[in-house]
């Protein structure tokens, strides 16, 4: 593991830019990927993916680009374009890469819709580049975690921590977490799971 410093943040589009350590890329163990372009996409292309699903170091899969959807929503986020593939997805494979036949970074995985079989959702190369030219942070400005009262499906203790989770956009699935930590009847600090992978970020 290293440790990794954040530089800068896109909300809207769930990215972020890390630096890491000097002296990782002075040795060169690590090697920077080529950037496609959303406009050489196809649907019906060979894609690829290599993520940690479930905790599993470096689980490569493949699959294939099934459309490029403009404009896109999802719970919080929303893309210009967002790249929807046909390839086994699970948690722990957001952040992950997605690439064409030539090794080119194509999109980021994003999220899954967990309605349907293997219908799952990357951040195109379009919007990487853009979030990358950036001069500035794109931030949600925080909540007070009390706002969400009605939004609690499960609330138990964990060592002495009263905790809750939240189904905020009312699908079902747990998408956030309140701690109340002195017990004193207000929640103190709440972690998002956006994209509904089981991770709090």
């Amino acid at each position: 593991y290293y440790k990794a410093k954040l530089i800068k943040v896109d909300m809207l589009k769930d990215l972020a830019l890390l630096e890491l350590p000097k002296d990782l890329i002075e040795d060169k163990l690590i090697s920077s990927m080529k950037m496609g372009n959303v406009k050489d996409l196809k649907k019906g292309i060979d894609i690829y993916n290599m993520g940690h699903p479930l905790g599993y170091y470096y689980a490569f899969e493949y699959g294939m680009l099934n459309n490029v959807l403009d404009n896109y929503s999802w719970t919080v986020h929303k893309a210009k374009k967002v790249l929807q593939y046909s390839m086994n997805s699970n948690r722990g494979n957001s952040g992950s890469p997605v690439i064409n036949d030539k090794l080119e970074l194509i999109g980021i995985g994003a999220f899954s819709n967990t309605k349907g079989s293997n219908l799952n959702f990357a951040i195109s190369i379009e919007d990487i580049k853009e979030f990358l030219e950036a001069k500035k942070d794109v931030r949600f400005v925080k909540k007070d975690p009390n706002n969400y009262k009605d939004k609690i499906i499960q609330q138990g203790l964990n060592k002495n921590v009263r905790l809750a989770k939240l189904d905020r956009n009312g699908n079902g699935v747990p998408d956030a977490m309140m701690k109340d930590f002195d017990k004193d009847g207000k929640w103190d600090i709440i972690a998002y799971d956006t994209d509904e992978d089981g991770s709090y970020e």
